[in-house]
């Protein structure tokens, strides 16, 4: 647990959010591992480590980037409620070739 979340702390200073991310995810990983390997699977959910690092997780991944479908939906939605309807048509464009 201290690993991971000294690893994600240097990831996000370095400007990595996504490497933060999957520093945790592997993190939770390994936890959940070590509690089967012990034989106390049931122990992973309520493990303090495992909560921690939970915790940390669910405040990363709001700060996460968008992704680029996820982008230029957001900015069609905008377009359109703006009357931009040549932005909009543009950005619609722009989404269906992401799809191919």
């Amino acid at each position: 647990m201290m690993k991971g979340r000294a690893l994600a702390s240097m990831a996000l200073a370095d400007n990595e959010p996504k490497a933060a991310l999957l520093v945790l995810d592997e993190g939770l990983d390994l936890l959940k591992h070590i509690y089967s390997e012990a034989g106390r699977p049931q122990a992973y959910e309520q493990s303090p480590e495992a909560e921690m690092l939970r915790q940390i997780r669910e405040q990363l991944v709001p700060k996460l980037p968008l992704s680029q479908k996820a982008e230029l939906k957001k900015r069609l939605a905008e377009a359109v409620e703006a009357e931009n309807y040549e932005l909009a048509a543009i950005l619609r464009d722009e989404l269906k070739q992401l799809k191919d």
